[in-house]
C-alpha cells in the first residue's frame, strides 16, 4: 500500500497537489454551505416576490375600478367587504345550525 501511495506521489506535481488543497480548502471552509444556503434563500425570496407581484397586480386592478368609479364594483365591495345594504333594502342573516351528530 506504501508503495502505491510512494508511486502516486512521484507523479503527482506539487502544483496540482496545492491547487486540490485549496480547493477542499474552500469547499469544507463553510463558502459551499453559505453557496447552498444562499441559492435557497434566493428561491425562497424570488417566490415570495411572485406571489407580492400576483397580490399587487389583483389590488392594482381594483384600486383602478374604484377610480374608474365602477359603481357595479363598489356596491359589490360595500357589500361583501363592509356589509353594507342600500336604504330601504331588508337584511337578512341565517346563522348556521351544527349537524346533529356535534350536539
Amino acid at each position: 500500500m506504501q508503495e502505491i501511495i510512494l508511486k502516486l506521489a512521484k507523479k503527482i506535481k506539487p502544483a496540482h497537489l496545492v491547487l486540490a488543497l485549496m480547493i477542499l480548502f474552500a469547499l469544507f471552509n463553510g463558502s459551499l454551505y453559505n453557496w447552498i444556503y444562499n441559492k435557497i434563500e434566493v428561491r425562497k425570496l424570488t417566490q415570495r416576490n411572485a406571489e407580492a407581484d400576483k397580490e399587487f397586480a389583483v389590488l392594482s386592478a381594483s384600486l383602478e375600478k374604484l377610480e374608474k368609479g365602477d359603481t357595479a364594483y363598489l356596491e359589490s365591495v360595500a357589500r361583501t367587504k363592509y356589509n353594507l345594504s342600500k336604504p330601504g333594502e331588508i337584511e337578512i342573516r341565517l346563522a348556521r345550525s351544527e349537524p346533529a351528530d356535534k350536539k
